[in-house]
């Protein structure tokens, strides 16, 4: 049995506790570990931070192993936990570490001893280039799977594991492959091909030309210092894309740049890159640009203040100058290819796009971008009701049902007050929707609402709100209702309401709601002789549907009365019935 140089053995480390000390060095190593992936995804391998950040992360985390058997720590959406205690957590979900793991099916990650710092590095360029994908493209599990890292252990369940294997046999499957065809080594290409070509060489020499000239004007601020060094990375990534190679050349000279006035001309330098971004709806490389910024003032925040600063700053105004006319020009003109990424930057932005959400909502785009419309409309709107519920119109009917129905989505009783207005509005089938909603909450308040909608002039939302009214919810509540039903013209109703009615009153048992019942046994005289006989043999099958003892008393009451005859023939048959089998208590 292996015993470490504290007497323990690896069964005894497992059950302890972990100490104050031990918790604060899991905490430095997990946060280290995410600036290390940051820097990772935001410089060239070679560069400085990168090395130093990978170095460090490393001995910190061999020093632990020196101690300790392994550093296991639990995988939550956004957070890491080492034995039951929170470790490290990102408010920022989708683009936080833990995401990265957890999206996956991987909840458990640990590092053991005798790791060395090359299988290390492999482990680190993994999930860099995992992180550095769209969530629905990189898989984690099948990226350490592949690098087969003996001292790294993780744990995926099977039946994820199973439901993704399903997915990618089904994918190989419907592959179609002319084999024929296959290995001709031949490429035909038409006129309209070539032409096609041309048109797109002219566009990616004009673009270079442009680029040129703008980076012409952002090297008059620097040094020959600094432009032997982009001479150098320029020379180092000649095989990159123009897009790319640009990209990392502005991010490597605002990390190495310290002077506070250069660094803001190249900030606005990406300012400008990024308007055009957004111009031409490449949201995709705008939402990145944006995300590197945010990552390159973390990797900053430490070492310039002043700059992270800056970035912060830069980050806030891009938001800002954002126009939501622009936006909507854009889905008018269709000029928006992927609607993901325009919603991933909508959400970015913040609530104040929730109206273009709602516009897509009403247009005439294919049905997945308006799912994915309602997708964002439920997430952002979830906290941020007030602004969700102000979408709401009377002239928009779709547009209203659409808010209400993604209100009941959220599922939360916060949203129960934003529901109130819609007792006002003309059109029946928002109120219909509204009601809909309501009667999913128990709660006093959607009962309270409910009850608003029983003096609606249209019968069939009356009959609505009836259905979903709990009675239980609120003693208030049941006295209104029974006195909803002894309105003078409650026998002009028509039965479906009335039974409805009966049957809601039925629920309350009060003092008040069997006062109700023996009125309406109890009819006389010859004035509506049709409708109130309709009322009295409605209310008799609602007492026998009730069965309980005191129901039955104002049966025999019923019976006894000197009211109609065809009321008093129905007691009679309720209570034969009732006899021949159980009452309730």
């Amino acid at each position: 049995m292996d015993i470490d140089k504290n007497g323990r053995t690896q069964a005894d480390e497992a059950d302890e506790r972990p100490d104050p000390e031990t918790l604060s060095r899991v905490k430095d190593i997990l946060i280290l570990f995410a600036h290390t992936i940051s820097s990772m995804k935001l410089f060239p391998p070679h560069h400085s931070s990168v090395l130093s950040f990978q170095d460090e992360l490393f001995d910190k985390i061999q020093k632990f192993l020196e101690e300790h058997w392994e550093l296991e720590v639990h995988v939550e959406e956004n957070a890491f936990r080492y034995k039951g205690e929170l470790v490290y957590k990102d408010e920022d979900v989708l683009k936080s570490l833990p995401y990265v793991f957890f999206k996956d099916g991987l909840y458990e990650l640990a590092f053991l001893r005798d790791m060395e710092k090359d299988e290390f590095e492999i482990f680190l360029n993994a999930i860099k280039n995992v992180a550095s994908l769209p969530p629905d493209e990189g898989d984690t599990v099948d990226a350490l799977w592949k690098k087969d890292l003996v001292h790294l252990r993780y744990y995926a369940p099977d039946e994820f594991l199973e439901s993704k294997l399903t997915v990618q046999r089904k994918n190989l499957l419907d592959l179609n492959i002319d084999k024929d065809h296959l290995f001709q080594g031949k490429i035909e290409l038409t006129r309209e091909d070539l032409e096609d070509i041309s048109k797109r060489l002219v566009v990616f020499r004009q673009k270079e030309n442009k680029e040129a000239r703008d980076f012409v004007g952002l090297a008059a601020f620097l040094d020959k210092g600094d432009l032997s060094a982009i001479e150098t990375m320029l020379d180092s990534d000649r095989d990159a894309s123009s897009d790319k190679g640009l990209s990392e050349l502005i991010f490597e000279l605002l990390y190495m740049e310290d002077r506070i006035e250069t660094f803001k001309m190249i900030l606005a330098f990406l300012d400008k890159r990024y308007g055009e971004l957004v111009a031409k709806a490449d949201f995709a490389d705008a939402l990145q640009m944006m995300h590197q910024m945010a990552e390159l003032s973390q990797a900053l925040s430490d070492k310039s203040p002043a700059r992270a600063l800056e970035i912060d700053k830069f980050i806030r105004a891009a938001k800002s100058q954002v126009s939501l006319d622009i936006l909507r020009d854009q889905i008018r003109r269709g000029t928006i290819l992927d609607s993901r990424a325009f919603f991933d930057f909508l959400r970015w932005l913040g609530p104040a796009t929730l109206p273009v959400g709602a516009e897509i909502l009403e247009s005439d785009l294919e049905p997945g971008v308006r799912s994915n419309a309602f997708d964002f409309l439920a997430e952002v709107g979830k906290e941020n009701l007030a602004l969700l519920a102000n979408l709401a119109q009377e002239r928009k009917p779709f547009v209203t049902k659409t808010i209400i129905a993604v209100l009941d989505h959220i599922n939360d009783k916060r949203v129960i007050p934003f529901l109130a207005p819609f007792i006002n509005y003309r059109n029946r089938d928002v109120k219909a929707e509204a009601i809909r909603a309501l009667g999913r909450f128990p709660d006093s308040l959607a009962q309270k609402i409910l009850l608003g909608f029983l003096r609606d002039a249209d019968e069939e939302i009356r009959v609505a709100a009836a259905k979903c009214i709990r009675m239980e919810a609120d003693k208030d509540l049941a006295a209104s209702v029974a006195q909803w039903a002894s309105d003078k013209d409650f026998h002009d109703r028509t039965p479906q309401e009335k039974e409805v009615a009966l049957s809601a009153l039925g629920q309350i048992r009060s003092d008040e709601s069997f006062e109700c019942f023996r009125s309406f046994l109890g009819q006389k005289g010859i004035w509506g002789k049709g409708k109130a006989e309709e009322t009295g043999i409605l209310a008799v099958s609602a007492l026998e549907a009730m069965a309980t003892p005191r129901a039955v008393e104002v049966l025999r009451q019923g019976e006894k009365s000197s009211g109609r005859k065809r009321i008093k023939e129905a007691c009679r048959e309720a209570l034969v019935r009732l006899a021949a089998g159980p009452q309730r208590s």
